[in-house]
């Protein structure tokens, strides 16, 4: 009987700690140690997302902020170029040791930005920012101003080499932000995409992003690049990487578009960034698709203009990004509109006549599901003279039986130099009796 009871209490004791682990899994806490964006360039869309506002490392972020700050500055009017040659004023090797710079030795500005930015050699990063202004705290001071401009409102630099010991900061988001706006510089762009390059003394360098080139082959990419810098003692990693995907095969290349992804992804452990970013890619690729929302000079609504039906059409064609699965129609929440026609000198928000067809009128905005906002711009699909609705409706049936019109005209003119030239002939007539 003792042994009976003592079962049932182990029992009991058992279940409730099968119990009490199942419910520990289920509000096991999701993990924060990862943190990323995927961004498609031109329509601006957060495609996937997890802790885009987390503070992250900027220490890549800061030397290519200060290899783009370098490409964008000017010394004495003339704007730095790649091609130009920077001295050193004193000896210093890199953090990594693989980068040594001599004091009196001319190196070129293209070398120390592919060091900077694909080697992440520091010391090449605060030489190239001497070389703009000897004082750090001026060019740093430039760096954030760009940030500013571009519209990082949660980063601060504070050293142009992204040492770690100083009080930067980013998020994931900015960082995005940054690289959409760094790839309109073709010479920051170029080197990104090189996947092994030579320095100095013929210094061979292989750009750590290595994923980068992999997914191109893999989904044969026009275009792809990358930096990378991971360390595996579990202190994280920082990946930032763009790739276009082309448009499936079997596709509608009329309604649908390449893909430019933009990737930034933050690991505060032991997680693989290259990892993660190729399911990334591969799951944008597999489940969602670039669409044409609206064709060029598609009717997108009307409006009741002096009495008259004014059609607003699309100035241009509008792709954006959805799920696969998603009718691109459907992806649609809501459309405004933002009216900027000048009358007479004065901007107004309502539509006002003479209106002409082709004129712009200003832009449709899309209020899509994944929040974004897209806007193309609107023109009107006819003409709407004045303000008084008899003549506009006179005006329009011209318009709408504008053929006839001109055959009746023409056989009026016609009729016309008939009678002129009978008139004529009768006249002689009268003057000859």
């Amino acid at each position: 009987m003792k042994k009976r009871i003592l079962c049932m209490i182990l029992l009991v004791f058992c279940l409730l700690m099968n119990t009490g682990a199942y419910v520990c899994a289920q509000s096991a806490e999701p993990n924060n140690t990862l943190a990323y964006i995927v961004y498609e360039q031109d329509s601006k869309q957060i495609i996937l997302q997890q802790n885009i506002q987390q503070q992250t490392d900027a220490s890549l972020l800061s030397r290519m902020m200060c290899a783009l700050v370098v490409l964008e500055s000017s010394i004495n009017g003339q704007t730095v170029s790649t091609s130009d040659y920077v001295t050193p004023v004193s000896y210093s090797v890199s953090s990594d040791g693989k980068y040594k710079l001599y004091a009196s030795r001319q190196y070129k500005v293209e070398d120390l930005l592919k060091a900077t930015l694909l080697g992440n050699a520091d010391n090449c990063a605060r030489v190239l920012a001497y070389h703009i202004n000897p004082r750090t705290d001026f060019f740093v001071s430039l760096m954030n101003q760009t940030a500013a401009r571009i519209g990082m409102t949660q980063t601060f630099f504070t050293s142009p080499d992204g040492n770690e010991k100083s009080l930067q900061r980013t998020t994931p988001y900015d960082t995005a932000l940054f690289y959409e706006y760094a790839l309109k510089n073709t010479q920051f762009k170029r080197i990104l995409t090189n996947e092994v390059t030579t320095l100095w003394d013929g210094m061979p360098l292989l750009n750590t992003c290595s994923i980068a080139f992999s997914l191109k082959e893999e989904f044969a990419s026009p275009s792809t690049g990358g930096v990378y810098t991971g360390v595996s003692q579990g202190t994280g990693s920082t990946l930032m990487m763009h790739i276009t995907l082309p448009v499936s095969s079997g596709a509608d290349p009329e309604t649908t578009s390449e893909m430019k992804l933009i990737v930034a992804f933050f690991s505060q452990g032991n997680e693989d960034a290259t990892e993660y970013a190729h399911n990334l890619v591969t799951e944008i690729q597999t489940n969602y698709r670039k669409v044409r929302f609206l064709k060029a000079n598609q009717e997108i609504d009307t409006r009741s203009v002096a009495g008259q039906i004014l059609k607003l059409l699309a100035g241009t064609d509008l792709f954006c990004v959805a799920p696969l699965e998603v009718d691109a129609a459907g992806y649609v929440q809501n459309v405004s509109f933002t009216f900027n026609i000048t009358n007479q000198g004065v901007m107004i928000q309502e539509l006002d006549p003479p209106i002409l067809e082709g004129q712009s009128l200003g832009t449709a905005n899309l209020l899509l599901r994944d929040g974004s906002v897209q806007s193309v711009s609107v023109v009107a699909g006819s003409t709407i003279q004045t303000d008084n609705q008899a003549v506009n409706k006179l005006l329009a049936i011209y318009e709408e039986y504008q053929p006839l019109f001109i055959l009746i005209f023409v056989l009026l003119l016609i009729a016309a130099v008939i009678l002129l030239t009978k008139l004529i002939y009768f006249i002689q007539m009268k003057r000859q009796k």
